[in-house]
């Protein structure tokens, strides 16, 4: 394997590792949503807890 081979390989490894850090953060903010919707979250204040506020 060439070096510019290994700098490939480990730049696709990078792009896989950030890949599912994502995955897991998106997990995170899902896992919140549903908590705070079971202890009781008002209705009236729903949209503070959409991913675009």
């Amino acid at each position: 394997m060439t070096c510019g081979q290994s700098s490939e390989k480990f730049t696709l490894q990078i792009k896989q590792f950030e890949l599912t850090l994502e995955e897991l953060e998106g997990e995170a903010e899902v896992a919140d949503v549903i908590e705070k919707f079971g202890s009781g979250w008002p209705a009236s204040r729903r949209d503070e807890l959409m991913p675009w506020n």
